[in-house]
């Protein structure tokens, strides 16, 4: 049976009354798609490639689960993550993984001046309730450098490329969309501050995913 992923329904109906007023374009009511939700496990394999999921911490004060996807064929593998908190799950599923695409979109403490990243309030002139949206939405299910630098050394992933990052070098009105969850902007050192905060416990390669950008498995 298809239907609307209820976590995502939810998602849409949050952004829409939370919407910044100075924002005229707003997402549809009801999302333009539907969805099959899909269980942890081997989900494809045919004679060229397997694709495995498993179960990952997202909102997990919430009960709501994420699936990240493993997919090996004679080329190499490769792993992405969805949205998650650290996971032994996903640390078990991209163990010698070629390519671990990860998400990294909560900065260490100490990187943002206020949003809820840092668990507090972060006020303007607007007429959105910050305080309200921050104890609705708790941000625990995503991973930030250091716990990321630590689960791929783990893993002992070949290489690691960071997705699912804040819109920290990106116009205005992206950033006006995500202060809640990231403050004040911060400046594009904080690209910077998050390589070093990875690179402290993963020596292997680490990129900065950009839109468009192709990878060769294995790499050479």
């Amino acid at each position: 049976t298809y239907k609307m992923h209820a976590s995502d329904y939810d998602f849409v109906k949050f952004i829409r009354a939370n919407w910044p007023p100075a924002i005229e374009r707003k997402p549809a009511p009801e999302p333009p798609f539907i969805v099959k939700d899909m269980q942890p496990g081997v989900i494809v394999e045919t004679d060229k490639f397997k694709v495995t999921a498993v179960s990952t911490p997202h909102y997990p004060e919430k009960g709501k689960m994420s699936l990240g996807y493993r997919v090996d064929s004679s080329h190499g593998s490769v792993v992405i993550s969805g949205d998650t908190g650290p996971s032994k799950a996903l640390t078990k599923l991209a163990r010698n993984a070629d390519l671990l695409i990860h998400e990294l979109v909560k900065p260490d403490p100490g990187m943002l001046k206020g949003g809820k990243f840092i668990g507090k309030d972060f006020q303007k002139d607007t007429n959105r309730d910050f305080e309200k949206e921050k104890t609705t939405r708790p941000q625990t299910g995503h991973t930030s450098p250091t716990d990321l630098g630590k689960l791929a050394a783990e893993a002992n992933v070949k290489r690691l490329v960071a997705y699912h990052l804040s819109p920290y070098s990106s116009v205005d009105k992206a950033l006006e969309m995500v202060e809640v969850y990231t403050g004040p902007r911060p400046g594009d050192q904080i690209w910077a501050e998050m390589t070093v905060a990875v690179k402290q416990n993963y020596k292997g390669p680490f990129i900065l995913a950009e839109d468009g950008m192709i990878f060769k498995i294995p790499s050479d």
